[in-house]
């Protein structure tokens, strides 16, 4: 995946490229938590690295909530989580 990257650096004599990065903390925040999650989940029982039926719908809600709360940002439904 960084192959496109390199190309371009190339052939653009290796320049910064300039990244948007506002309110990349709200992103590091869902993808730690989820994590934290995932771990919790294979840990406890009814296994262990087994993740059951349950677990996976909770995961999936939690994905649906966090799409729905970037919707709602993005389109300006109302102000981010965390500036």
């Amino acid at each position: 995946m960084a192959m496109p990257w390199v190309i371009f650096q190339v052939n653009h004599g290796f320049k910064d490229i300039p990244q948007n990065v506002a309110g990349i903390q709200e992103g590091v925040m869902w993808m730690v938590a989820t994590l934290a999650l995932v771990v919790i989940f294979v840990i406890i029982p009814p296994g262990f690295c087994a993740l059951s039926t349950t677990y996976g719908w909770i995961l999936n809600v939690v994905y649906v909530v966090y799409v729905v709360i970037t919707m709602g940002e993005t389109f300006g439904w109302w102000p981010p989580l965390i500036n």
